[in-house]
């Protein structure tokens, strides 16, 4: 499974939760698995706001 955009991480997130109402995966280990997603997806929105302020800065956005 690639996770390269949030969306990725989304339909992650998405699937999990099916797994955990159709009881084929633990609701604690979803939970864990979960929480990990969550971060990476806040990762991944930090980086890219780092990315839109360097551009500002730098006068490459118009």
């Amino acid at each position: 499974m690639k996770l390269n955009t949030v969306a990725d991480v989304q339909r992650e997130l998405s699937k999990l939760y099916r797994l955990a109402r159709a009881k084929k995966l633990d609701v604690s280990e979803a939970s864990k698995l979960s929480n990990i997603l969550v971060m990476i997806a806040r990762i991944m929105e930090t980086g890219d706001l780092e990315a839109r302020i360097e551009a500002l800065e730098k006068g490459e956005v118009q």
